[in-house]
């Protein structure tokens, strides 16, 4: 571990964050410390919104950088360095495109947009409890064509058991946009050729870093590119096989801590 990086970024669920959603903040305030010493930048890298990982990490995010929404927005010293909003016209063609894709309900869909999060009204309550930990302003509205908002990505949930199979059938539907798996059922659909791989490189151009100054954490399909990109790749245990793969090195269970362990170590 002798080697030298400028940006640490690491996935959050089901990487850097434990079975049960949580990290140690005292230990992160230190590694940081560490961090700020030797000139390296530390990123949060998610399929959650921005609002939601400036919460999660509010005592300490003036100090790092986020990529949010699976590469839509990257944030860094408190300004939006990048942004890829849908089209409206492209979001809307999208939702009636999922009609034609088994197992899709429209009641299970969220629109996340840089002012909130938007779901239709006839959601189950439980359903928008549950996603409302994921999403702080969540809003309920009558028709997706009422939003006034920038729209990063769609948000849907399949049966765990048919997501790859969804995220396929998806992707063979929509023209402009891209659908990729996230863990648990979840398929978020973004603009394409838009990624937490292009996330982290325009965040590396801003820092005028190189790809071989990257050091990341991630263990699912929507972190593959963001682990190509790097020039050294970790993966936890409970990585999907085809990253676990792709990794330069293969640590312990998220259950551990691992990735706090690994990077205290820097």
């Amino acid at each position: 571990m002798a080697r030298a990086f400028k940006l640490v970024v690491t996935d959050m669920d089901g990487t850097f964050l434990n079975h049960q959603g949580e990290f140690s903040m005292e230990r992160l305030k230190a590694v940081i410390e560490n961090f700020k010493r030797k000139g390296i930048l530390f990123a949060a890298a998610s399929g959650r919104s921005l609002s939601n990982l400036e919460t999660t990490f509010a005592e300490v995010k003036n100090d790092m950088a986020f990529i949010a929404e699976n590469g839509t927005l990257v944030s860094y010293e408190s300004a939006v360095i990048f942004e890829a909003a849908i089209p409206k016209a492209h979001y809307l063609q999208a939702l009636a495109d999922l009609r034609q894709v088994p197992h899709f309900n429209p009641k299970n869909v969220i629109l996340s947009g840089r002012q909130g999060a938007y779901i239709l009204a006839q959601a189950d309550s439980a359903f928008f409890d549950y996603m409302s930990y994921y999403y702080g302003n969540l809003r309920r509205v009558a028709d997706f064509e009422e939003i006034n908002d920038s729209i990063l990505k769609i948000d849907t949930k399949f049966p765990p058991e048919h997501t790859d199979i969804s995220e396929q059938l998806i992707n063979q539907q929509l023209q402009d946009l891209t659908a990729v798996t996230t863990g648990f059922g979840a398929i978020d659909i973004i603009t394409k050729n838009i990624n937490k791989g292009t996330a982290v490189q325009k965040l590396c151009e801003r820092l005028g870093v190189s790809s071989q100054d990257v050091l990341a954490f991630g263990d699912n399909l929507n972190d593959y590119e963001m682990l190509a990109y790097a020039g050294c790749a970790v993966a936890p245990k409970n990585a999907r096989k085809e990253i676990k793969r792709l990794a330069d090195q293969i640590i312990a269970d998220h259950k551990e801590f691992s990735v706090m362990s690994y990077i205290e170590k820097l």
